[in-house]
């Protein structure tokens, strides 16, 4: 009874960024998991099909009303997502409708290739198109951090606030004098950004000073 439950009933969840555990995690399990601005990272534990199909359309608009920023794209993270039949199918489409209307794409990572071979006898795949599917939920990460801060990878903090990675490049200046045939290193600086709580940054300068005096 209970796995009859858990499949028209399903867990779901939310997914961020916890420092020092690899991967994207529920941040109902790890509050302090770190969400991508413009971004939701949706799981659905379970096949989708005619039980579940109108929950899971519920879920994924909550989760979008709930963000805390304003969404671009949620990516379905499917691993778990074993099957879909014509029901699901069909609330697919209408789903990806509604929130192309309202601004939003979606896209899937982690599909199973059986689940896609469904997609394309119900005629979704072509709809949906290629550049929807990603092979990992860090490439669909990636993708859309490429395209929507031009690879900065931004992450936001429910506690800190934005932070952002790379570090940015260390300034630098250095000032050489030369005399006869010696030249002398008379000053350097280098200026990094201040560590925070939940950042620390290093930076390692090597300068090299070659003898150019004739």
């Amino acid at each position: 009874m209970e796995f009859l439950w858990d499949g028209w009933r399903p867990h779901y969840a939310v997914l961020g960024r916890v420092d020092g555990i690899r991967g994207f995690h529920d941040i109902k399990r790890y509050p302090e998991a770190r969400l991508v601005p413009g971004l939701v990272l949706f799981r659905w534990d379970a096949p989708l099909f005619f039980a579940n199909a109108e929950l899971f359309h519920q879920r994924v608009l909550e989760a979008v009303a709930q963000s805390p920023t304003p969404v671009r794209r949620i990516i379905v993270t499917a691993e778990p997502v074993t099957s879909i039949d014509v029901t699901s199918a069909d609330m697919l489409a209408e789903l990806e409708r509604a929130l192309r209307e309202s601004g939003i794409e979606m896209r899937f990572a982690e599909m199973k290739d059986p689940v896609k071979d469904k997609l394309k006898r119900f005629e979704l795949l072509e709809r949906f198109g290629a550049a929807s599917f990603h092979p990992t939920v860090g490439a669909a990460v990636d993708a859309y951090l490429g395209r929507a801060h031009g690879g900065l990878d931004t992450l936001k903090s429910k506690k800190t606030g934005p932070l952002a990675r790379p570090a940015p490049r260390p300034e630098y200046s250095v000032a050489i004098t030369s005399f006869r045939n010696e030249c002398t290193l008379s000053s350097s600086q280098i200026r990094l950004p201040r560590a925070g709580n939940h950042e620390r940054w290093s930076c390692t300068a090597l300068l090299y000073v070659r003898p150019v005096c004739g």
